[in-house]
């Protein structure tokens, strides 16, 4: 009842979920038939969401390599995980084999990801600084997207780039192979910020962006100009959130106006006039838009 209330709310998702929807059914048929291959797509969409599809829809010389990556690094990840993560963990097997029909490039930058990401499990990170955030950051998601370039660079799909670049959001969001694979999570990642920022449900209930809400994401998501759109909305919704009070108010809101400012000055906006996610007739984009 939940979701269908949600649904009579925002009719404008209705289209985009069951276009969404119609893109899973399809992609779960493409599965492969060998059983490695079939059990590693198959869990994929257990364990992965959204990104399974987002994964399903890459280029043929990089989807196989990406979900080997992704499921190792599920794996390596999984403690006491979810029971769809317990299956892949006891089937782990079909992972190795599905690993060794890849490309010989394509191995060795997967086998030196999981290393480097081995190797980080036992640095133990105290984060008690926005420095020690900055280098969990980069040591969770930055090395996998220096990776990931190697695996463009690899397939033949993209040129080489500087570890520095690739370390960025803003350089994968310029790949023109894998704009939407990069672009469609990063954007998800601000919503939910919106979503849980100032929101003490979070110390209750497991929060999510509504599912037509992602499914607009993948929807609309083309060009750098709609993941600009996208950021701007989300991040007035923090703003709105702000509570002057708060000592970090200050700082907040400079690094929100810093993002504001990228978005408005690095290509021009959309002005169609459409809303993609915020609703104004929702005072002060309360967060209870987004569930």
């Amino acid at each position: 009842m939940g979701n269908l209330g949600a649904l009579l709310k925002h009719p404008e998702e209705i289209y985009p979920l069951l276009k969404f929807k119609m893109a899973i059914k399809n992609a779960k048929k493409q599965i492969p038939k060998k059983p490695h291959w079939a059990f590693c797509y198959t869990i994929l969409h257990k364990v992965a969401g959204s990104s399974a599809f987002i994964i399903q829809h890459l280029h043929s010389e990089l989807r196989d390599s990406i979900l080997i990556l992704y499921l190792v690094l599920r794996a390596l990840d999984t403690i006491g995980g979810t029971d769809d993560c317990k299956v892949l963990m006891e089937h782990f097997h079909h992972v190795q084999v599905a690993f060794l029909d890849l490309k010989k490039s394509h191995q060795d930058v997967i086998k030196d990801t999981t290393k480097k990401r081995w190797e980080q499990e036992w640095q133990n990170l105290s984060i008690e600084t926005i420095e020690d955030l900055i280098e969990y950051a980069h040591h969770v998601a930055g090395l996998v997207g220096i990776r990931l370039s190697r695996l463009f660079y690899a397939s033949g799909l993209e040129d080489l780039a500087p570890d520095s670049l690739s370390n960025s959001t803003g350089l994968l969001l310029q790949i023109q192979v894998s704009f939407r694979f990069c672009a469609i999570p990063q954007v998800k990642a601000v919503g939910i910020l919106a979503l849980c920022y100032n929101n003490t449900d979070v110390f209750r209930v497991s929060l999510k962006l509504r599912r037509g809400l992602i499914a607009k994401l993948f929807h609309q998501i083309r060009t750098m100009s709609d993941v600009y759109d996208c950021l701007l909305e989300f991040t007035s919704i923090i703003k709105a959130k702000v509570e002057m009070h708060d000592p970090n108010a200050s700082t907040t809101l400079n690094r929100l106006d810093a993002i504001q400012k990228i978005c408005r000055e690095s290509k021009p906006l959309n002005h169609s006039g459409r809303k993609y996610y915020a609703m104004s007739k929702e005072q002060g984009y309360h967060s209870v838009w987004v569930r």
